[in-house]
């Protein structure tokens, strides 16, 4: 399904989500449009949306006997929908539970690329490539969650040093399970 159509099918299934739950005159918005919902004028729901077409040009010329690709449309539109969603809800619990959700798509995401590389199905520099888009999506989101803590919005990027995209990638566990999937 091309990303348009993709994109068209997510935007109508968000339409039961209320409009207008962040303020559109906020500086940390982009291109404002209010024929839009409020969520769809943040950066890091753009941004989000621009690594699903980066992702869907790289995923098209994928072999489909691999659960990957499948995996990664499902992880990238979890992640689109639970951010809809975390920005809907009124409850700091509730939104924190949903970016929660959101996070973890995306560390998904991260994952298929990781298995795209060992079964050669993307270069290394193109995973590289996605995992730091990601990334970046990711500090976002985590900014943003942190920010309605302190009920003000701010999705600027959480300072701190990267040694790796993601810190699960760090965890022995991870990368054990990464040479098994090498050998396999």
């Amino acid at each position: 399904m091309g990303h348009e159509k993709r994109m068209t099918n997510i935007n109508e299934s968000l339409k039961n989500f209320v409009p207008n739950l962040v303020p559109n005159h906020h500086p940390n918005m982009i291109q404002v449009n209010m024929n839009k919902f409020s969520f769809q004028n943040l950066r890091v729901y753009n941004d989000l949306t621009r690594f699903i077409a980066s992702s869907e040009e790289i995923v098209s010329d994928w072999n489909k006997a691999h659960a990957i690709a499948d995996h990664l449309y499902r992880s990238s539109e979890g992640a689109v929908v639970c951010l809809a969603e975390a920005c809907r809800q009124k409850r700091l619990l509730a939104k924190q539970q949903a970016a929660d959700h959101c996070a973890g798509s995306i560390l998904e995401c991260a994952a298929c690329f990781d298995l795209a590389r060992i079964k050669v199905l993307c270069s290394d520099t193109e995973a590289t490539a996605m995992k730091n888009q990601l990334g970046r999506v990711f500090r976002q989101l985590i900014a943003l969650r942190h920010s309605w803590e302190k009920l003000e919005i701010q999705e600027e990027e959480s300072e701190y040093e990267v040694t790796h995209v993601f810190n699960h990638e760090r965890l022995e566990v991870y990368q054990l399970a990464l040479q098994v999937n090498e050998k396999l």
